[in-house]
């Protein structure tokens, strides 16, 4: 056979093999062992192997993404610790995990051997208890000989090992009771190989930890960049110990080795450990990666010197113990220099010491002894000493050094980025303990020292921080003479910092002098003046910004008792201030301030107390326009103030307030706002004051918009000249009480006087109650629901009362009167006229007619009826005498209002010897279809007569009169009227209390 055939059709005959045996395992993958049939399975068989709670919800069965070895991959898993019985016990969450596994061990040996576990991304939380107990310890223990059975029957396991287990860029939280220690890890990633031996079992492990936060007792500890180690171990189960030996540990560049023993006892729940830690070398240039590239250079670097740091971990943990950590760290004969530049270290040394130990059995402690660091622009020598240290530590601390900043600056090779100018001088002798500090007994504090800072500049542009000062001048020092005390001084000249493009501080003048007084319970009360003269401080991530011009502040901090928190009594005084935020602007002028802060939690402090000022000017971005109040005082407790005949200004409104505003920081926040006020005014512009409230609900881009090109609308033409209103949103936030009373107020293009009533806002909407007003035409009495969603239409419902109003008038009062009830014109004499409905209202508070629904009635005495075209016609066709004013005794009428109608219902009015009823629609177009009924005249009889069209062209029609039953005494014709119209009158009247 032609070798060249053969092998094309023995490839053929592999290919094709290969296809189907895919194609089957395809098949068996993707029909026969589906998710929904495996995932019961192998979660209960996972269920029966641990002490916990895993659910998945999925498992599905894999083998070409983990070819050559069959797999699983599980979705949407948790697993729970059934150990600490807490809502702590949930130990690991994660979206997916794969997991390979060696299929002919199952079948052949009914053991389960995982050749590879990979878990991505999960979340990760550790937990021991005070007792030892911990969330992690979830494997059975298992005995080889024997078989473990589920309940499926056809699933049988006798072992299980895994061979090797990943973890990728988890985070971890790891909390322990016993030390009182807690970890944060936002990257932790682990790796473990196992492998079997002759009786032993050998692990490596590299592991990875970035962005590492620890924590003792609930307080911030420290923060490391990075751990990681790269380590085996080896446990040996004749002896039942562990031997751990590293090839790398590092904590934060800084790189270890170790080696020790582990001996776990399972049934006490804890580890015995032996293992000592040093530093992988004894070279000072270990130490020098610490420090950041841009700050030290460390290229062609000269440096002399041994480091030594050695640390013994040596006892039990787990179960309420811990071991002993003892540690030991040098620095002999170090200097350093670079070529090329004549700066140079010649001198750097030190010792340390301490030693931790568990349940503080002893007392801990930490030993730093003759630290020294001398060369070109630095002499800095300084010891000192921790006792105590888990407990109540007992620290001492001498530091002595000068520090030319010019000088290192130009011998040493500095970065780019960073500039350093000056000189400083630090003399520092303390001794205290921390009880003195948490207990508040700072006159116990023993301190005395200075730091001088002449002329510094410190630039880094890589950590966007400069700090400049002429002058800095901190003196701590015990006045002895009189008191014994604790003191300490601050002066500061021409000072400015500037940090991450966030925080900016400027101060001319700044001194400051704090002295610490004991009081009776042994606690200290400390006393601070301060003086300061032209300080601007910014915070840009908040818009912030306080501009201050000379001020003078005098406080007593007086610390907690048995009784109360500590509190902080301040007096304060300015020449001006300001302070801004974002668009909005309040500046005081000569302002004094006395204010109590109370501490209810660490970082929490509630102001009381008052204000006082000459003149106060606000600018908030939403108003269109300033606010003003002139010498005033205000008194406050947190952001609650209190008002006492407190006078506003804004634009043409002048108001005086007295009563309670709570909440203020709402106006800010846009959160709720109350306030119960009363309100007494001069004059008030409505308008103005309505564009104020629409301003308040426009969003930042508009407001923002605004102020950079401030083009003027004819609307808001309109509305800045006083003469037009506009419609207004409420913010939900508001909720205020006012009991108002003005004697002239603006409102659109009508002015009202003698104003009384209450007025509310909640929810978005306005109220007025019982408002009793008076207007050129008329005493008012009013009730009003104002609703707007948005700045463009608006919502009214009210009743409004008027009492001898002109006929004529009362389209001037209500507009849309002018064109549903455009017969009052017709009439001269003064009416008492109610009205109650519901409008929408457009953008310039205008009522809009087709929308307008309500009732409404008049009484009317003595009224006169004009002459005019259509009454000439009608007295033609009644006979009566026609006049240029025709009386008319009595005249009461009810109507209801439907958007394009006006429904006159029947009324009665006596005109010369005639008693007529009068009825009908008037329409929005101006058209009209009255009757008139002839129930008493000179004719013996009784008849209509039915009008209609408009005023230009209209028809009269002699006809029934359909409204003779309505006005009469007759019981026998009163049961002929139409009962509906006789009960629609009654109720309009008793709706509006017209009885």
């Amino acid at each position: 056979m032609n070798l060249k055939k053969f092998f094309k059709r023995l490839f053929i005959t592999l290919f094709v093999l290969i296809a189907v045996i895919s194609l089957t395992i395809g098949v068996v993958l993707n029909v026969v062992f589906t998710p929904e049939k495996i995932t019961p399975i192998a979660e209960k068989a996972i269920n029966d192997q641990l002490k916990a709670e895993v659910h998945c919800d999925g498992v599905e069965l894999t083998f070409f993404s983990t070819f050559p070895r069959f797999g699983a991959k599980l979705r949407g898993t948790y697993i729970k610790s059934l150990n600490t019985g807490t809502e702590k016990d949930t130990l690991a969450t994660f979206s997916s995990a794969v997991i390979s596994f060696n299929l002919y061990q199952y079948l052949k040996h009914n053991n389960i051997v995982i050749k590879e576990v990979k878990i991505d991304k999960p979340k990760i939380y550790a937990f021991m208890g005070e007792d030892g107990r911990t969330n992690w310890d979830v494997m059975k223990a298992t005995d080889p000989i024997d078989t473990i059975e589920t309940d499926t029957s056809s699933l049988v396991i006798n072992d299980i090992s895994i061979e090797k287990f990943e973890i990728d860029s988890a985070y971890l939280a790891y909390e322990d009771e016993v030390s009182h220690l807690t970890y944060r890890v936002n990257s932790f990633s682990l790796h473990v190989k196992a492998a079997k031996e002759k009786g032993k079992l050998h692990f490596a492990v590299l592991t990875d930890s970035k962005d590492v936060q620890a924590y003792y007792k609930g307080r911030s500890v420290y923060k490391l960049s990075n751990i990681g180690a790269d380590m085996t171990f080896d446990y040996d189960s004749a002896r039942g110990n562990v031997l751990l030996a590293s090839k790398d540990i590092t904590v934060n560049d800084i790189h270890f080795k170790g080696s020790g023993t582990l001996i776990p006892k399972p049934k006490e729940r804890k580890l015995d450990v032996n293992l000592k830690t040093s530093l992988a070398t004894n070279s000072i240039d270990h130490f020098l990666a610490l420090v950041p590239r841009h700050i030290l250079s460390k290229e062609e670097i000269e440096t002399s010197g041994k480091v030594k740091f050695d640390v013994d971990i040596i006892g039990s943990y787990g179960n309420g113990e811990l071991p002993e950590i003892d540690f030991v760290a040098e620095i002999n004969d170090g200097s350093l220099a670079y070529k090329n530049f004549p700066g140079k270290i010649t001198t750097l040394s030190t010792a340390m010491e301490g030693k931790f130990y568990p349940k503080d059995s002893k007392p801990s402690y930490v030993n730093v002894k003759n630290l020294r660091v001398k060369g070109t622009g630095i002499d800095i020598e300084g010891q000192g000493n921790a006792n105590d240290i888990t407990q109540v530590a007992q620290i001492k601390a001498k530091v002595k050094g000068d520090i030319d900043l010019t000088e290192l600056y130009k011998k040493f090779p500095m970065d780019t980025s960073v500039m350093l100018r000056g000189k400083t001088k630090i003399e520092l002798n303390s001794e205290f303990s921390m009880d003195q500090i948490q207990q508040e007994k700072y006159h116990e504090i023993n301190a005395s020292g200075i730091i001088d800072m002449d002329h510094v500049v410190v630039l880094s542009r890589r950590d966007s921080l400069l700090f400049f000062s002429k002058s800095v001048d901190l003196n701590f020092y015990r006045e002895q003479k009189i008191y014994n005390k604790t003191a300490a001084r601050l002066n500061l000249d021409s000072t400015e910092l500037h940090y991450k493009y966030n925080i900016d501080f400027k101060a001319k003048k700044l001194e400051v002098k704090a002295l610490a007084d004991k009081v009776a319970d042994r606690k200290a009360i400390i006393n601070v003046d301060a003086n300061m003269e032209s300080v601007k401080a910014e915070m840009k991530s908040d818009s912030l910004t306080l501009l201050l011009r000379r001020a003078k502040f005098t406080g007593t901090l007086h610390p907690s008792t048995e009784e109360q928190q500590a509190y902080l009594i301040s007096d304060f005084t300015i020449d001006s201030v300001g302070i801004k935020q974002a668009s909005n602007f309040v500046g005081i002028r000569q302002g004094s301030y006395h204010v109590r802060l109370d501490k209810k939690a660490p970082k929490i402090w509630l102001p009381k107390g008052n204000i006082q000022f000459t003149r106060m000017f606000g600018k908030i971005a939403k108003l269109d326009g300033p606010v003003f109040m002139p010498a005033t005082k205000l008194t406050f407790e947190n952001d609650n103030f209190t008002l006492d005949h407190t006078t506003l200004k804004y634009k043409d409104s002048d108001v005086t307030l007295t009563g309670k505003l709570e909440h203020a920081i709402g106006f800010f926040r846009g959160t709720m706002v109350t306030a119960s006020l009363d309100l007494e005014a001069d004059y008030i512009n409505a308008n103005q004051l309505f564009m104020a409230f629409a301003g308040m609900e426009t969003s930042e881009e508009e407001t923002t918009a605004e102020v950079q090109n401030p083009t003027v609308t004819a609307d808001s033409t309109t509305f800045q000249s006083g003469e037009g209103a506009h419609a207004f949103r409420i913010p939900d936030s508001l909720q205020f009480n006012f009991t108002t009373r003005i004697n002239k107020l603006k409102l659109g293009y009508s002015d009202f006087d003698e104003i009384q009533g209450n007025l509310k806002v909640k929810n978005g909407n306005l109220y007025l109650n019982n408002f009793k007003l008076k207007t050129l035409a008329a005493n008012l009495d009013a009730d009003v629901v104002y609703t707007a969603s948005d700045n463009e239409k608006a919502n009214i419902d009210f009743k409004f009362y008027l009492t001898q109003i002109e006929m004529s008038k009362l389209n001037q009062f209500l507009p849309p009167l002018d064109t549903l009830f455009p017969m009052s014109k017709s009439f001269v004499g003064k009416v008492d006229f109610r009205v109650k409905g519901k409008a929408e209202l457009n953008e310039n508070l205008e009522m809009n007619t087709k929308t307008f629904k309500g009732i409404g009635a008049l009484k009317a005495r003595d009224i006169m009826v004009m002459d005019g075209p259509t009454f000439t016609e009608l007295a033609k066709t009644f006979m009566f005498k026609n006049k240029e004013l025709n009386p008319i005794e009595s005249l009461e009428a009810e109507m209801e209002f439907e958007g394009n109608d006006v429904n006159i219902l029947p009324a009665v009015l006596e005109i010369d010897r005639y008693k007529l009823a009068l009825g009908g629609t008037q329409h929005l177009d101006m058209t009209f279809d009255y009757h008139i009924s002839v129930l008493e005249s000179p004719v013996p009889f009784k008849t209509g007569v039915d009008v209609s069209g408009d005023v230009d062209d209209y028809n009269i029609k002699v006809t029934k009169a359909k409204y003779k039953y309505y006005f009469t005494d007759k019981k026998r014709l009163q049961d002929k009227a139409d009962s509906t119209i006789i009960n629609k009158k009654a109720s309009i009247k008793r709706e509006l209390n017209f009885n």
